[in-house]
């Protein structure tokens, strides 16, 4: 098959073999919802992003399968599981008017989506707009109930700095236990 999964720009994640097609179609992702990797797809002229089936598997086991997506730091996320209700509960209730603001702007720029029977969700209009994501190729990372979209441009970008900063981090690490021989 064609590319590969990579680990994420944190570094974090495991290497699979993940075969996709010219399509953007993947045959097999071994990921669950704890776990970062990033995986190759492609939004098409419609605005539809095909999930691989094992992200598929895991939110079809979810009682709630609607899924919130929208636009934070100029980074595409969609939110599964009611984790974005579980974000804004992170924020202190004494600062309710900072919530209510990242909850406005995040509504006005994203909406509820869900997954068609061929597993394809439908990003909002103003999502795909403001990221130029329409006929691209992304890059998809689950991990904690949430997948984020990265344009090829921001991917390529963030892995450029992370490797820039990999002998560095791969010493500090080592003094730290890390096995890196």
């Amino acid at each position: 098959a064609g590319d590969r999964l990579r680990a994420g720009p944190a570094g974090i994640g495991r290497l699979l073999d993940f075969g996709v097609d010219r399509a953007g179609r993947a045959d097999r992702a071994d990921v669950d919802d704890r776990q970062q990797v990033f995986v190759l797809r492609g939004v098409d002229p419609a605005g539809r992003l095909k999930l691989p089936a094992r992200f598929l598997d895991y939110i079809h086991t979810l009682p709630d399968q609607i899924l919130f997506a929208t636009v934070v730091k100029d980074l595409a996320k969609i939110y599964v599981n009611g984790a974005w209700e579980r974000e804004l509960e992170k924020l202190p209730a004494d600062e309710a008017d900072i919530k209510d603001r990242i909850a406005r702007t995040a509504e006005a720029q994203g909406g509820d989506v869900e997954c068609d029977p061929q597993g394809r969700v439908t990003l909002p209009q103003k999502v795909r707009e403001f990221l130029k994501l329409e006929n691209q190729a992304v890059q998809l990372r689950f991990s904690e109930d949430i997948i984020s979209v990265y344009t090829q441009e921001r991917f390529d970008a963030e892995l450029q700095a992370n490797l820039a900063n990999n002998p560095i981090d791969l010493a500090l690490a080592e003094r730290r236990g890390f096995n890196v021989r």
